[in-house]
């Protein structure tokens, strides 16, 4: 369990844009995706304990507008939501993918499919886990947020790090 939440949002809106934004400041962070031309989905990074009915729609779109970099925030068109929901960041994996005959996911068959899919699992894991920790702001040590940018700024330098990205964004080999 992380120490935080997302609270998205969907509304008939156009996208900030065609492509995914991540962006994180000091306000936390928040994450813009596209549904379609006319859909979108929104988070806010957000307290775990917070709830639905604290936020009202102009309240999400006002701290959605102070997380993004000012050419994004002009460009946000915002409306009512058709979906709010919060949901807590949490990772589990299950060890053994196998109970008795059971296989959670994969093909029965396979007596070694728990150890070869676990061993991807966990990999994805690792991604999943280094990218959030990257990501989100859990407390407020300027350190660790330097070495964040740091950490950041060489994924945008490097073409080794914006490799390794991809690589583990779009899943790793089966």
């Amino acid at each position: 369990m992380y120490p935080c939440a997302w609270l998205g949002v969907l509304s008939d809106t156009p996208p900030v844009s065609g492509e995914v934004v991540y962006a994180n400041n000091e306000r936390g962070f928040a994450l813009c995706s596209m549904r379609s031309w006319s859909r979108s989905r929104y988070y806010i990074q957000c307290p775990v304990d917070d709830a639905v009915k604290q936020w009202s729609d102009d309240a999400f779109w006002d701290e959605l507008r102070r997380r993004l970099p000012a050419d994004l925030a002009e460009r946000l068109v915002t409306g009512p939501s058709i979906e709010k929901s919060i949901a807590a960041l949490r990772s589990f994996v299950a060890e053994p993918m196998r109970f008795g005959r059971l296989v959670l996911a994969g093909d029965a068959a396979l007596t070694e499919y728990s150890r070869r899919a676990l061993d991807r699992v966990w990999k994805s894991e690792r991604f999943s886990w280094w990218f959030t920790r990257l990501t989100h702001r859990f407390d407020g040590d300027p350190f660790e947020q330097r070495m964040k940018v740091a950490e950041l700024n060489y994924l945008i330098d490097s073409e080794t790090g914006r490799r390794m990205v991809a690589e583990n964004y779009v899943g790793l080999p089966l």
